[in-house]
């Protein structure tokens, strides 16, 4: 009796090599998503929501030899997350022809031991004889990062992560000399460099002006580090024309954790990317605090304001613009602050504020992301016993130009609500009013939180005078649906406020900023 296993086996195997290709291809982010190599976001949103990916397509390469030759040129397709380096440069050393279907690779900042001996097995055939020498002389890292970029000519979307050493592409740079190469990353669209450590922009240094000169067809360019406190003591150098290829054609850059004091030479570097990058559409910069003993600073008055940096883009090219300062806790440290009644007299961050003027130059602006910190100018007065905000609540709409179409709000958890949640309710208002007649959504995003403890504050100024409010009050999603009922924008919130994860918890009662005037008894 035949098995029925091996007769699925058979169909299967027995399939047009076209409509296995496709059944392949469904598994892989590349192939499923074009959009990719420009927001790796989208990868793993795919892998999360469909639960695919590159382990279930390793998985179909090794049930048969046929299966294999098709599956494992669509498995190269992304190499570094799913598919280790150590996978990836052991098949390599049996197929070399795998290489070009390489598109998207993440280099990590260490490589293992078990790497070593196919790796310079492989360094040695990329090199040739005449180079091969000089791997005796190279670091480890830097001969994983040289060979594999060296292998992966075919690249549309690159990841280094370096350390404080830098990036040093010499090995690279004089095997391509060698053989005579122009531009070696001729389809590379997106490039990512990100520290690991607490290191400066300036580190990337020559490593980077040399991934700008062989890839001529770059859009994105990401600059991911962590938040440090030294002064760096270089820059890297743009002054070479050969390595400025790149940034006439770049379309979107992206500043992530370096947040380029106005004292530091790390600034002079930017500035200069700046003024050659002439036609960006899209900019974002983020402070992304990272781990460590600087995780708890804010924005502070010595950094390059991000008003300073706006003055460098193309004011009729730039269409998106991200500005967030990712304050992540959600304490009462949230801005700097010893105690949380203290939350009720935010400091004003004149380097972080941003005016009409300023915003009004981008006349092509359609979508626009912004911190809090980007326009509150609340101020408070009375003493500590006796709290009240300044309600003026045209913070928001007074910095709106009539360009946007997109509007993203980035709040910051419990506290910063208190400060601005009036003025986008009153963008509400005037949306209906008909005062913002190009605007078409508008998105707050939200944080989920936990609830807080029992015993804190919170709980004990609500048994002391939630009483003393009146009741009912809408929750904050009810609040912010009813400010723009009927003005034709498209309202959303993103995230919980308060509660658990489970979905079934009721969310936390919003307050409003008049409550916190408790009148003495």
């Amino acid at each position: 009796m035949e098995n029925p296993e091996k007769s699925q086996f058979n169909l299967i195997n027995n399939l047009p090599t076209e409509l296995l290709k496709y059944v392949f291809s469904r598994f892989c982010f590349h192939c499923h998503s074009p959009q990719s190599i420009n927001d790796p976001e989208v990868n793993r949103t795919y892998a999360h929501e469909l639960r695919l990916g590159s382990a279930n397509l390793l998985a179909l390469s090794q049930t048969s030899k046929r299966c294999r030759r098709i599956a494992m040129p669509i498995l190269f397709h992304q190499v570094g997350s799913d598919i280790t380096l150590r996978y990836m440069l052991q098949v390599l050393d049996r197929d070399r022809d795998l290489a070009p279907n390489i598109k998207i690779l993440h280099l990590p900042y260490y490589m293992t031991d078990e790497c070593r001996s196919v790796l310079y097995k492989t360094a040695s055939s990329f090199a040739g004889m005449s180079m091969s020498y000089r791997l005796a002389l190279e670091d480890p890292y830097d001969v994983q990062i040289n060979t594999l970029l060296g292998l992966a000519s075919n690249l549309q979307a690159l990841t280094i992560r370096f350390s404080g050493e830098g990036i040093n592409l010499d090995f690279f740079e004089k095997t391509l000399t060698q053989r005579g190469f122009k531009a070696r990353f001729a389809d590379l669209r997106y490039l990512e460099l990100e520290a690991d450590d607490f290191v400066t922009f300036s580190a990337a240094g020559s490593g980077l002006s040399f991934l700008l000169q062989q890839s001529p067809q770059l859009e994105t360019l990401v600059l991911r580090g962590i938040e440090q406190a030294e002064s760096p003591s270089y820059g890297p150098e743009f002054e070479d024309p050969k390595s400025n290829m790149a940034l006439p054609n770049l379309k979107e850059l992206q500043i992530r954790g370096w947040s380029f004091r106005e004292s530091c030479n790390d600034r002079h570097p930017l500035l200069k990317l700046f003024h050659r990058a002439k036609n960006l559409t899209s900019f974002k910069y983020v402070i992304d605090k990272g781990p460590g003993s600087y995780s708890e600073e804010r924005p502070q008055v010595h950094h390059v304001a991000p008003k300073y940096l706006l003055r460098y883009l193309n004011s009729e090219k730039l269409q998106y613009l991200h500005l967030d300062f990712k304050l992540n806790s959600t304490g009462p440290h949230i801005l700097g602050l010893t105690t949380y009644f203290d939350l009720r007299d935010p400091p004003r961050f004149e380097s972080t504020i941003i005016t009409r003027e300023q915003l009004g130059r981008f006349t092509n602006l359609t979508s626009l992301t912004l911190d809090p910190l980007c326009f509150c100018r609340h101020v408070s007065e009375g003493t500590l016993d006796r709290q009240k905000f300044d309600h003026q609540k045209t913070c928001l709409t007074d910095l709106l130009t009539p360009s946007i179409r997109d509007l993203t709000l980035l709040l910051k958890g419990d506290d910063m609500r208190w400060i601005c949640w009036d003025d986008i309710l009153y963008l509400g208002h005037k949306a209906r009013e008909g005062a913002l007649p190009e605007l078409q959504t508008v998105t707050a995003e939200i944080p989920q939180l936990r609830s807080r403890y029992r015993g804190c504050w919170d709980d004990d100024w609500n048994n002391q005078h939630m009483h003393k409010i009146l009741k009912p009050f809408k929750t904050p999603e009810e609040e912010f649906h009813a400010a723009f009922e009927g003005s034709g924008v498209v309202a959303k919130i993103e995230g919980r406020w308060g509660g658990c994860y489970c979905g079934q918890c009721e969310p936390r009662v919003y307050v409003p900023l008049d409550c916190f005037v408790i009148e003495e008894s």
